[in-house]
């Protein structure tokens, strides 16, 4: 989604014209943010494995 400069912080200004300016830093820049991207959804589906949700570790039971 594209902001008209009017909607913009002064950092987002200056992000976008950073960004503007050096094609390689706008590169870099969507490929880290895709990086992350990535690892935060390997680390959802982890966490959303049956066995991950189990910890065998402990008895629950003893708890209670």
């Amino acid at each position: 989604m594209v902001r008209a400069s009017c909607e913009m912080s002064p950092d987002e200004k200056q992000t976008a014209y950073l960004m503007s300016q050096s094609p390689l830093l706008s590169t870099q820049l969507c490929s880290l943010f895709e990086i992350a991207s990535a690892l935060e959804k390997a680390d959802a589906r982890e966490a959303m494995r049956p066995d991950a949700l189990v910890n065998d570790d402990e008895d629950y039971l003893d708890d209670l």
